[in-house]
């Protein structure tokens, strides 16, 4: 029987201020909705690292098939964009599920953006959802291009 929850940093806020008791309503609903809240307790230690454009360049070339994200509006895109890039728009609903169809939690996620604002925030969110690979072009777009050549879509 559970009479109080304990403080613990991987379970939601939710369930800390409920009192439970055993096999009540009240449990099976607090259980569920801090298994649907709670990060993995190996996410909650990820952090999301700038690179400068060299260094991004060189986790790109280091990395068997990195998933490289451009956040920017697809007509940026299509001007020109980093080689091998996909684009995926941050505010569509359906961002997270694309990501995640493309790669796993495993893999190395590198997002970039045009000035590298978007796309730091954009890390924040898949390492909530529990990629543990995650990384950001420091500068975004315009830094990369003072160094290196963008394609343009096809």
């Amino acid at each position: 029987m559970i009479a109080k929850v304990v403080k613990s940093p991987d379970m939601c806020n939710f369930a800390k201020k409920v009192k439970m008791n055993f096999l009540s309503t009240k449990t099976i609903t607090v259980a569920l909705g801090c298994m649907l809240c709670a990060l993995p307790v190996q996410a909650q230690k990820v952090k999301a690292k700038a690179l400068k454009p060299a260094e991004f360049k060189s986790l790109m070339e280091q990395t068997t098939n990195p998933l490289i994200i451009d956040i920017r509006a697809a007509e940026d895109h299509e001007m020109g964009h980093i080689e091998g890039a996909i684009h995926v728009d941050p505010a569509d609903y359906l961002f997270v599920q694309a990501i995640q169809s493309r790669a796993a939690a495993t893999d190395a996620v590198l997002v970039y953006c045009k000035l590298g604002r978007t796309s730091k925030s954009t890390t924040a969110l898949l390492i909530q959802k529990g990629f543990l690979q995650v990384y950001h072009l420091k500068g975004g777009i315009m830094a990369w291009n003072k160094k290196y050549p963008t394609e343009a879509s096809p």
